[in-house]
């Protein structure tokens, strides 16, 4: 496992490197690579108490949609919609700049 570590010099004590969370711990050493290795022996020895780094996916109920429209319905806002739709149409058919040979992304 990789992850970012915000390495600093301290003034007049060498180096801190330090993890955001969830690890919430930094280590100071006189070089950048003790600072680092320092950090490095705390979060395996965290790791061999048992700690885990894990995903969790999290289901939410989604809302209902309002009882009446978000937006008033009049001929302005049909024209509206209109253009809407028709820029999308034209949109869905138009290869973005970016894409090369093909419509796909070099």
């Amino acid at each position: 496992m990789e992850i970012d570590v915000l390495l600093q010099p301290v003034t007049g004590n060498g180096y801190r490197a330090s993890a955001a969370e969830p690890f919430g711990i930094s280590a100071n050493g006189t070089t950048r690579d003790e600072a680092l290795r320092n950090l490095q022996l705390l979060l395996e020895d965290r790791a061999s108490h048992g700690a885990e780094i894990v995903t969790l996916r999290v289901s939410f109920p989604r809302r209902a949609l309002p009882p009446s429209p978000i937006w008033p319905d009049d001929d302005i806002t049909r024209a509206w919609l209109e253009g809407v739709a028709q820029h999308r149409k034209h949109a869905d058919g138009t290869p973005d700049s970016w894409d090369g040979p093909g419509g796909t992304a070099p």
